[in-house]
């Protein structure tokens, strides 16, 4: 194949985007009189030829539902041309047999510059695409290469983190009307403007500067902070069920912040234990102390150290979790731009766990676990169906298992930066 062969054979961006689904959709035209191996079939033709699973190029094997990365002539590394796999058929030639592929097209905030040009500038990370409802058909000599677009679910706690640099996908967009699904407000801040994983770094000092004059200014009352402001912003994170959203530091600093006067680092521990991921209503061992100066603060002595005074909740019982475990779950859940695996749900999956293995401990079900191992044989740990019982009990009764000490001794000494004591503008807990 010559190189003018394969230059031909790449997608073209603009004729892509002029395409509409309505008006022939990614199928060629039958009067089109290009040789066969450059013009897509025809809907008739596609509807003939045979189907296929995978096929190999550069020894390469593509299969139907890959995210895949395509011959893009500019080589642009932050425009890279994805797209997935949707179909894989076979057009027989006199020659030879041509794989044609359906995909549909993830679009770069530089392909959003024309369909919502707002968006493709504030609202989008340098490796984040939108998935299109645009379909081309492709022949099999332009794939390059496969890759894998993580979905960001921000609201979900619960998610595993994005690795730095991987290409990930949170919004759908019609190209014909410019929308974009789910609205960005759906779990965004009050700014309605979304977060960023990654930035490049110069812009980030840039973003700094004006951050920096924004408090100078005190602008607070004036304004709403601008997305240039809190671009690498902390976000703080409700895991309420019916919250589950993240806020920008610099928003939540005028109306809600809790008064630092009366707020000791004890008292917001405790505060912050009460917001539980699974009830909308504080937990109720630590709904005492959802106050700015807790009701209960009179069983304590005031100069008790937090990991004491939440295990003296537990009445005539000891708690048999790592105190790392518990000053995991007592921390606020933040994220920032730019921190690796942490930018996409900071240190969310690890502070719900902990507070669900906290709440579960105060709660009994630790003593249940205990029991249940007590009662398998000597070596249960070498048998597999030991392992089945205490996997089924654990999903009957909706326990969690042991946790394992080094994994919070780890956790804990991942020191963020200071945040502000700040609460959910929806709920008002401790954030």
């Amino acid at each position: 194949m010559t190189s003018t062969d394969r230059q031909q054979k790449k997608p073209s961006k603009s004729q892509k985007k002029k395409k509409k689904i309505s008006e022939g959709g990614p199928f060629g035209h039958p009067l089109d009189n290009r040789p066969s191996h450059l013009r897509p079939p025809t809907e008739d033709e596609w509807r003939g030829m045979g189907r296929g699973k995978a096929f190999v190029v550069n020894n390469k094997r593509f299969r139907k539902g890959d995210d895949v990365i395509l011959h893009d002539p500019d080589n642009d590394e932050e425009n890279r041309w994805l797209a997935k796999i949707k179909s894989i058929r076979m057009r027989q030639t006199l020659r030879d047999g041509e794989v044609w592929v359906l995909v549909q097209w993830y679009y770069s905030a530089k392909d959003m510059e024309e369909i919502a040009p707002n968006f493709g500038m504030v609202g989008m990370s340098v490796h984040e695409r939108l998935m299109s409802d645009r379909e081309e058909l492709l022949n099999a000599e332009c794939f390059e290469d496969i890759t894998w677009v993580y979905e960001y679910r921000e609201e979900d706690p619960d998610s595993i983190p994005i690795p730095a640099g991987t290409f990930f996908q949170r919004y759908c967009v019609n190209t014909e009307y410019g929308t974009i699904t789910p609205a960005c407000e759906s779990w965004a801040c009050q700014c309605k403007i979304p977060y960023h994983i990654s930035t490049p770094q110069w812009k980030m000092h840039e973003a700094k500067q004006a951050r920096q004059q924004f408090y100078h200014e005190n602008a607070f009352h004036s304004r709403t902070p601008s997305p240039m402001e809190v671009l690498g912003d902390l976000s703080h994170f409700c895991p309420r069920p019916e919250c589950r959203a993240w806020f920008h530091e610099l928003c939540l600093a005028r109306k809600h912040t809790e008064d630092e006067t009366t707020v000791s680092d004890i008292s917001r521990a405790l505060r912050l234990l009460a917001v539980d991921p699974d009830l909308q209503v504080p937990h109720p061992t630590f709904s005492r102390f959802i106050g700015q100066s807790p009701s209960g603060a009179k069983t304590f002595s005031s100069g008790l150290p937090l990991i004491t005074r939440v295990k003296a909740l537990k009445h005539g019982s000891q708690i048999n979790l790592p105190d790392s475990l518990i000053k995991v779950a007592a921390r606020p859940i933040v994220k920032r731009t730019n921190c690796g695996e942490l930018s996409s749900h900071g240190n969310a999956r690890d502070v719900v766990l902990a507070r669900r293995l906290l709440y579960q401990e105060l709660e009994g079900g630790h003593e249940f676990l205990i029991k249940l191992l007590s009662q398998l044989d000597v070596g249960w740990h070498e048998s597999f169906s030991a392992y089945t019982h205490v996997w089924q009990a654990l999903c009957v009764h909706r326990l969690l298992a042991s946790p394992y000490v080094r994994y919070w001794d780890k956790a804990v000494s991942r020191r963020g930066t200071e945040v502000r004591a700040v609460v959910c503008p929806k709920c008002n807990g401790a954030i």
